[in-house]
């Protein structure tokens, strides 16, 4: 499966989303990815200044995901929401397949530009915990996308079996001062002081930014069964207008069926 990046950290002018430069890198490489049958846009824009853990500065809700617009690193962050809407915008004008990726808590989606991108997407979502492909904290995800494999990631997490917190236990835990233990086998990624502050563990918070190995293969593995899936169809389409000319009977749905058996 051939694939491109796009990371601001990679190179701050080429891959700067802010910038008219980078803007038309990522665009040209989003222009590559729809010459693919059934390419995919994968997003993960930070998420630091969406989430609870810095709820203190940014003053962000779900009622108001905008949060301290007058802040500079709110703002930033607003303008960089704004991108990830154009970029959802772009993807559904090109025909190709995306996946915003966000921790659960993440307010993100709630932003009205990338609110109104998703529902013009008709995108669906749903819930990963990470720490089932191996991460070292719970940190569940919410995936937002048009990806046609979704439920079956889905469906692969809740047969990996494991001991799970339910979300009640994981929101009165943050309610309580002291350290929030995420469900995992060694990260911790905040402590809430006695008077409410958190302060996030910024190596453990660091840790948990990566996909574990096993959540990449598990992602590759159902894109290229679904490209495949597309070229068996294809391939059994072709075959019907054949044989159907001369054989008009086959043209029924039963030996569609059966030639993608048999692919």
């Amino acid at each position: 499966m051939a694939m491109a990046t796009f990371e601001m950290l990679d190179d701050a002018v080429l891959e700067n989303c802010l910038s008219l430069h980078g803007q038309q890198n990522f665009l040209q490489k989003l222009m590559q990815v729809s010459l693919e049958k059934d390419g995919l846009c994968w997003m993960g824009p930070p998420c630091s200044w969406w989430t609870w853990i810095s709820s203190s500065k940014h003053k962000r809700t779900k009622a108001r995901p905008e949060g301290r617009a007058g802040h500079p690193t709110v703002a930033f962050h607003n303008t960089i929401a704004q991108f990830v809407a154009d970029a959802i915008m772009t993807c559904i004008a090109l025909g190709v397949h995306f996946v915003l990726e966000q921790p659960l808590t993440s307010v993100l989606p709630d932003f009205e530009a990338v609110r109104t991108a998703l529902t013009e997407a008709q995108a669906k979502s749903i819930v990963i915990p990470l720490w089932k492909f191996g991460a070292s904290s719970h940190k569940p995800l919410i995936l937002w996308g048009t990806a046609p494999w979704l439920t079956q990631l889905s469906n692969v997490a809740e047969k990996i079996s494991a001991t799970q917190a339910s979300s009640s236990q994981l929101a009165n835990d943050q309610s309580r001062p002291g350290q929030i233990h995420v469900p995992g086998p060694t990260c911790t990624l905040a402590i809430v002081g006695e008077n409410g502050q958190v302060t996030g563990i910024r190596a453990d918070m660091a840790a948990s930014s990566s996909y574990p190995a096993c959540f990449c293969d598990v992602v590759a593995f159902l894109h290229n069964a679904h490209l495949k899936s597309l070229a068996s169809k294809r391939a059994a389409m072709k075959v019907v207008s054949i044989l159907g000319r001369r054989h008009p009977e086959l043209r029924k749905q039963w030996f569609v069926e059966g030639l993608l058996v048999f692919l």
